[in-house]
Protein backbone atom coordinates (compact mmCIF):
# COMPACT_ATOMS: atom_id res chain seq x y z
CA UNK A 1 0.00 0.00 0.00
CA UNK A 2 3.04 2.24 0.11
CA UNK A 3 2.46 5.57 1.81
CA UNK A 4 -1.34 5.39 1.30
CA UNK A 5 -2.14 3.08 4.21
CA UNK A 6 -1.15 0.05 6.22
CA UNK A 7 -2.55 -3.27 7.29
CA UNK A 8 -2.35 -4.24 10.94
CA UNK A 9 -3.72 -7.27 12.80
CA UNK A 10 -5.84 -5.36 15.32
CA UNK A 11 -6.58 -1.83 16.47
CA UNK A 12 -9.14 -0.04 18.60
CA UNK A 13 -11.87 1.18 16.27
CA UNK A 14 -12.89 3.84 18.80
CA UNK A 15 -9.36 5.27 18.88
CA UNK A 16 -9.28 5.37 15.09
CA UNK A 17 -12.72 6.99 14.81
CA UNK A 18 -11.88 9.64 17.40
CA UNK A 19 -8.71 10.71 15.61
CA UNK A 20 -9.11 14.26 14.21
CA UNK A 21 -8.02 13.10 10.74
CA UNK A 22 -11.11 10.89 10.44
CA UNK A 23 -14.04 12.66 8.81
CA UNK A 24 -16.46 9.79 8.32
CA UNK A 25 -16.91 6.05 8.68
CA UNK A 26 -17.58 3.54 5.91
CA UNK A 27 -19.50 0.90 7.83
CA UNK A 28 -21.43 -2.31 7.30
CA UNK A 29 -23.82 -0.89 9.94
CA UNK A 30 -23.31 -3.48 12.62
CA UNK A 31 -24.80 -2.20 15.86
CA UNK A 32 -21.45 -1.75 17.65
CA UNK A 33 -20.05 0.20 14.71
CA UNK A 34 -23.11 2.45 14.63
CA UNK A 35 -22.77 3.13 18.38
CA UNK A 36 -19.03 3.79 18.11
CA UNK A 37 -19.66 6.17 15.23
CA UNK A 38 -22.21 8.12 17.27
CA UNK A 39 -19.95 8.33 20.34
CA UNK A 40 -17.10 9.47 18.08
CA UNK A 41 -19.33 11.97 16.25
CA UNK A 42 -18.47 10.54 12.83
CA UNK A 43 -21.17 10.36 10.16
CA UNK A 44 -21.60 7.04 8.41
CA UNK A 45 -21.32 5.94 4.82
CA UNK A 46 -23.54 2.87 5.02
CA UNK A 47 -22.92 -0.42 3.22
CA UNK A 48 -24.92 -3.14 5.00
CA UNK A 49 -24.33 -6.76 4.08
CA UNK A 50 -26.45 -9.05 6.30
CA UNK A 51 -29.39 -9.39 8.68
CA UNK A 52 -29.85 -6.50 11.16
CA UNK A 53 -27.40 -4.28 9.29
CA UNK A 54 -30.17 -3.23 6.87
CA UNK A 55 -32.44 -2.24 9.74
CA UNK A 56 -29.56 -0.35 11.37
CA UNK A 57 -28.91 1.45 8.08
CA UNK A 58 -32.56 2.51 7.98
CA UNK A 59 -32.19 4.01 11.45
CA UNK A 60 -28.93 5.76 10.54
CA UNK A 61 -30.04 7.12 7.17
CA UNK A 62 -33.82 7.59 7.34
CA UNK A 63 -34.64 8.08 11.01
CA UNK A 64 -31.62 9.64 12.71
CA UNK A 65 -30.17 11.19 9.52
CA UNK A 66 -26.54 10.72 10.60
CA UNK A 67 -25.37 8.88 7.50
CA UNK A 68 -25.94 8.19 3.83
CA UNK A 69 -26.16 5.06 1.70
CA UNK A 70 -23.01 4.09 -0.14
CA UNK A 71 -25.10 2.64 -2.96
CA UNK A 72 -28.37 0.85 -3.60
CA UNK A 73 -27.18 -2.33 -5.29
CA UNK A 74 -24.08 -2.33 -7.46
CA UNK A 75 -21.03 -0.51 -6.20
CA UNK A 76 -19.60 1.78 -8.87
CA UNK A 77 -16.56 3.99 -8.67
CA UNK A 78 -18.63 7.07 -9.59
CA UNK A 79 -21.25 6.41 -6.91
CA UNK A 80 -18.64 5.75 -4.23
CA UNK A 81 -16.80 8.94 -5.15
CA UNK A 82 -20.01 11.01 -5.17
CA UNK A 83 -21.15 9.70 -1.78
CA UNK A 84 -17.76 10.13 -0.12
CA UNK A 85 -17.75 13.72 -1.34
CA UNK A 86 -21.28 14.25 0.06
CA UNK A 87 -20.23 12.75 3.40
CA UNK A 88 -17.09 14.87 3.68
CA UNK A 89 -18.06 18.24 2.15
CA UNK A 90 -20.92 20.66 1.73
CA UNK A 91 -24.32 21.26 3.25
CA UNK A 92 -25.29 17.60 3.75
CA UNK A 93 -22.00 16.92 5.52
CA UNK A 94 -22.64 19.80 7.94
CA UNK A 95 -26.19 18.62 8.59
CA UNK A 96 -25.01 15.06 9.33
CA UNK A 97 -22.35 16.34 11.73
CA UNK A 98 -24.84 18.59 13.57
CA UNK A 99 -27.35 15.77 13.94
CA UNK A 100 -24.79 13.27 15.17
CA UNK A 101 -23.60 15.73 17.85
CA UNK A 102 -27.19 16.15 19.05
CA UNK A 103 -27.71 12.40 19.05
CA UNK A 104 -24.52 11.89 21.08
CA UNK A 105 -25.88 14.34 23.68
CA UNK A 106 -29.10 12.31 23.87
CA UNK A 107 -27.06 9.14 24.40
CA UNK A 108 -25.01 10.81 27.13
CA UNK A 109 -28.20 12.05 28.86
CA UNK A 110 -29.67 8.55 28.80
CA UNK A 111 -26.62 7.18 30.63
CA UNK A 112 -26.61 9.72 33.47
CA UNK A 113 -27.65 8.45 36.89
CA UNK A 114 -31.05 10.13 36.40
CA UNK A 115 -31.24 9.28 32.71
CA UNK A 116 -33.71 7.14 30.82
CA UNK A 117 -31.47 4.04 30.78
CA UNK A 118 -31.17 4.02 34.56
CA UNK A 119 -34.88 4.69 34.99
CA UNK A 120 -35.79 1.92 32.54
CA UNK A 121 -33.56 -0.62 34.32
CA UNK A 122 -35.06 0.38 37.68
CA UNK A 123 -38.58 0.03 36.28
CA UNK A 124 -37.71 -3.35 34.77
CA UNK A 125 -36.53 -4.59 38.19
CA UNK A 126 -39.71 -3.30 39.84
CA UNK A 127 -41.84 -5.00 37.18
CA UNK A 128 -39.97 -8.28 37.60
CA UNK A 129 -40.40 -8.19 41.39
CA UNK A 130 -44.14 -7.58 40.99
CA UNK A 131 -44.42 -10.47 38.53
CA UNK A 132 -42.53 -12.79 40.86
CA UNK A 133 -44.60 -11.72 43.87
CA UNK A 134 -47.84 -12.25 41.95
CA UNK A 135 -46.72 -15.66 40.73
CA UNK A 136 -45.58 -16.92 44.13
CA UNK A 137 -47.72 -14.93 46.59
CA UNK A 138 -49.43 -18.06 47.88
CA UNK A 139 -46.00 -19.45 48.83
CA UNK A 140 -44.67 -16.27 50.45
CA UNK A 141 -45.00 -15.96 54.19
CA UNK A 142 -44.12 -13.13 56.52
CA UNK A 143 -42.31 -14.04 59.69
CA UNK A 144 -44.19 -12.40 62.62
CA UNK A 145 -41.02 -12.33 64.72
CA UNK A 146 -38.68 -10.53 62.34
CA UNK A 147 -41.30 -9.01 60.01
CA UNK A 148 -39.36 -10.23 56.96
CA UNK A 149 -40.76 -11.56 53.72
CA UNK A 150 -39.66 -15.07 52.64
Amino acid sequence: MGDRGMIIKWCSQMHVLRHPAIGGFLSHCGWNSVMESMWSERPLLCFPLYTDQFTNRKLVVDDWKIGINLCERTVTKAEVSKNINCLMNGKLSSELRDKIKRLKNILASALRSDGSSEKNVEQFIIDMKVMILNKYKSRITISPVENKTY
